[in-house]
């Protein structure tokens, strides 16, 4: 080391320096020293250090205000994709030469479903930035997946008389790029894209894989050919071609504008907005905590709800109500002990920790504090939003106390929706003397004027829940694409019907729609082995294939985020 610093001056590259974050303050300590031998002269002027890394919160700040920054980001858009792709396989002669390899019965195939590829590709890194619509969860597809899938592409073409459809869509949409890909519901929206791009159609000249009548698989392109192509495709890509609602082009713009607005807030220093002192802040931020607590609502008496609604065999939502408002319990005494301290803290009463002054800017900043968080059901609203939501929900349950079981329950409104879902079917499974792991539910969406007088005989009425990417129909009956410039909309009543699993159809007339907490969709594994933000699957009525709304990534939400 020392002899290339000092004699011969050459290059040294440090690689992939985001896995080694631990080590990274003695390189900033060597890094002085070399300034103080560049100080002293002795430092070779040819020497360069060169250091690579993925965006990590632990690099030292130091090495980045002491360097020279490069970065390189990915393409944008379905043209940038392609023109990547080929380019590349474009770039060698070795390249160029494989590419021309193929046996020339099969050079045909062997291009249109290159091209094809190279748009599969394109698609499924494309939909990533209209976010949970897009893809569930954000997935690092690159070009090493395309490479392999290129390669098996080539070994099947060349190998097999006919095309190998069923081992080409298996190995690419299950294996080389889905095994990125760990979401349930994900992996069902690659096989399904895949189908659009390896099949017998693309073979033709121009074959429309989406809605968007540019984007076609043009016949027998060899590289220059494709890459003229390319350039003739829009530098702006419609929602359409990646097989979304026109509608979706407001979510990715609302994304991109919510991402840069969290960047600015997080990398702008903590210091007051202009003309605004600490005491000011200090006033605002206490008025809002005195204001949130004198309406936030007082924890549940478990002593009534138990003597009104006792454990019994027969009904398990007695036990489901209790353990709805114990949680509860545990939130609004968080947020009452939380404010309160934020107050007597501004008030120099009590020592200011860090975690109440992360709160206090967060009041400030109307977002929801962490330290609720960690206490409280999934929610994207901003503060005001969610602590009006959740006096709602403490309003439904102590009705619920007051008056009894609820007619139809605002699926909204149960901070652990699971068990609610659990207790409809154990009183089922009671009263029919059936095992309840052999149960699932049916539904049946209601008309939006249906009020029932009483519970259903078997099941629950449910309301609340919203439709995202597509609308409800009632004309039809049915699912239907959404109206311009409205991203959500309410579905109507829907009554949950115990039935035994093996009696669940899935026609082709139906669309299995996952319903999530919150629009963000993704979730982990919690204790009880179940997801912290999907739900259930509901099956709804459609008057087109289930691949269409599929693409169109419909879900439903039980809570919007504003």
């Amino acid at each position: 080391y020392q002899r290339r610093v000092h004699g011969e001056g050459t290059w040294i590259v440090l690689q992939n320096c985001h896995l080694a974050v631990s080590w990274l303050p003695t390189l900033v300590e060597l890094l002085e020293e070399m300034m103080l031998m560049e100080i002293d002269r002795k430092l070779h002027p040819d020497f360069r250090l060169w250091l690579t890394s993925t965006s990590s919160d632990s690099f030292p700040s130091t090495l980045l205000e002491s360097s020279i920054k490069i970065t390189k980001d990915p393409p944008r858009g379905i043209k940038a994709n392609m023109l990547q792709i080929y380019k590349t396989q474009n770039s060698s002669k070795a390249e160029r030469d494989f590419f021309n390899s193929i046996r020339s019965e099969k050079r045909g195939e062997w291009r249109d479903f290159f091209l094809s590829l190279a748009f599969f590709h394109s698609v499924l890194r494309e939909r990533r930035r209209f976010g949970p619509i897009g893809w569930n969860i954000f997935y690092d597809f690159n070009d090493s997946d395309f490479r392999i899938s290129m390669k098996q592409l080539y070994h099947l073409l060349g190998s097999y008389d006919e095309v190998q459809y069923k081992a080409l869509i298996y190995l690419t949409a299950e294996c080389y790029y889905g095994g990125r890909v760990t979401d349930e519901w994900d992996r069902r929206l690659i096989k399904t894209l895949i189908a659009d791009f390896y099949n017998e159609n693309a073979l033709y000249d121009k074959y429309q894989f989406s809605e968007a009548p540019e984007y076609v698989i043009r016949d027998d392109l060899d590289l220059d050919g494709a890459i003229s192509y390319i350039k003739e495709l829009p530098d702006n890509d419609e929602p359409e071609v990646f097989g979304l609602h026109k509608n979706a082009a407001i979510s990715s713009a609302t994304l991109e504008a919510k991402d840069l607005i969290a960047s600015i807030l997080h990398i702008s220093p903590k210091s007051l907005e202009a003309g605004e002192s600490a005491s000011q802040k200090n006033k605002a931020v206490i008025s809002l905590a005195e204001t949130l607590l004198e309406e936030t609502p007082n924890p549940f008496d478990i002593e009534l709800v138990q003597k009104r609604h006792p454990t019994i065999y027969g009904e398990s939502l007695n036990t489901i109500l209790l353990q709805e408002c114990l949680r509860y319990n545990v939130l609004l005494k968080t947020i009452k002990e939380t404010l309160s301290n934020v107050i007597l803290s501004l008030d120099g009463k009590i020592v200011m920790t860090s975690d109440l002054e992360k709160m206090a800017d967060q009041l400030h900043n109307n977002i929801l504090p962490t330290l609720w968080l960690e206490k409280s059901y999934p929610s994207l609203k901003s503060l005001l939003k969610y602590h009006q939501d959740l006096r709602q929900r403490v309003d439904m349950f102590n009705e619920w106390i007051e008056k009894g079981i609820p007619t139809v329950f605002w699926f909204s409104g149960f901070y652990f929706t699971q068990s609610f879902l659990t207790g409809v079917l154990q009183n089922f499974a009671r009263k029919n003397s059936l095992p309840i792991d052999e149960l699932s539910f049916r539904n049946e969406v209601k008309p939006r004027s249906f009020a029932p007088d009483a519970p259903p005989t078997d099941g629950a009425y449910v309301n609340g829940l919203f439709i995202a990417g597509a609308r409800w129909d009632e004309a039809s009956n049915a699912l239907a694409e959404s109206e311009p410039k409205v991203l959500y909309d309410e579905l109507p009543t829907i009554w949950l019907i115990p039935v035994h699993a093996k009696s669940v159809d899935n026609p082709e007339t139906e669309y299995n729609c996952p319903v999530y907490k919150t629009a963000e969709r993704k979730g982990t594994l919690s204790t009880t082995g179940l997801s912290t933000n999907f739900i259930m699957t509901l099956k709804l009525p459609s008057q087109v294939s289930e691949k269409h709304w599929i693409k169109r990534g419909v879900a439903l939400l039980t809570q919007l985020s504003d």
